[in-house]
């Protein structure tokens, strides 16, 4: 569909996350530290190396990828 239509694709990353409390956490490394307990899903089915490939490639994007979808314009509170 991208293809067809000259589309660029755009990653789906999060500009901020809200903790159970209803905090918001927009630091990009505060993000990446809520997603350290994916590491736990890992090993709790097999085959296990496309989880980890998964969970890995999210970390590194929540750390070094830019959203580019929408304009950043939520404060954080």
């Amino acid at each position: 569909m991208l293809k067809d239509y000259d589309l660029p694709w755009l990653g789906c990353l999060p500009y901020y996350g809200v903790t159970k409390s209803g905090r918001k956490i927009a630091s990009r490394t505060l993000l990446m530290c809520a997603a350290l307990p994916l590491a736990f899903s890992i090993a709790s089915r097999t085959p296990i190396w496309p989880r980890l490939l998964a969970v890995l490639t999210h970390w590194k994007h929540l750390l070094v990828r830019k959203p580019l979808n929408i304009p950043r314009t939520i404060s954080a509170s």
